[in-house]
């Protein structure tokens, strides 16, 4: 129905076989990762990275198992420690720490001394000083304050705030 939200496994499998409806399944040979969770969005994101999954070229790989998708800028003294994304104009500034599988998508800024721990960060968002992201996933236009920390299974959705020094 138009204006309804609608779930796989909750509403069109089972109205289908109270009707008798006939129902099909496939077996394929390929990769498969339903992504209906946080825990499975973020492995795929993972079998990705690490090649377990593969769609072709991941951008440029500059090494360490950290590729690319334009030009960036990455401090001399941060640490990526791969496998990590980093979408165009990423910034990685001053003393950051970047644990891999890591997501970080185009012009969003990591600012001074933050931390990025097996998460993915959506397009245009703000890391600020000293912010801590620990497993979690962050939708776009987001601003994480300074000292902000987000921790496993945190989810944050788009253009939301994080004010200074708030724990998630």
């Amino acid at each position: 129905p138009a204006n309804r939200p609608l779930d796989w496994s909750q509403d069109v499998f089972p109205t289908m076989l109270a009707r008798r409806d006939p129902l099909y399944g496939h077996v394929i040979g390929g990769y498969w990762c339903d992504i209906g969770t946080l825990a499975e969005y973020r492995r795929a994101n993972a079998d990705l990275l690490s090649g377990v999954l593969y769609l072709g070229e991941l951008g440029d790989h500059i090494g360490g198992g950290i590729w690319t998708g334009g030009p960036v800028r990455i401090a001399p003294d941060a640490q990526l420690f791969g496998p990590i994304y980093l979408g165009e104009e990423v910034q990685i500034k001053a003393g950051v720490v970047v644990n891999g599988p890591a997501v970080i998508r185009d012009y969003t800024i990591v600012d001074n001394r933050a931390r990025v721990d097996r998460s993915i960060i959506s397009r245009n968002c703000y890391i600020g000083e000293r912010a801590e992201i620990h497993g979690a996933v962050i939708g776009g236009q987001c601003s994480l304050k300074a000292g902000a920390s987000l921790f496993e299974g945190a989810v944050i959705g788009d253009r939301t705030v994080i004010g200074e020094g708030a724990i998630v």
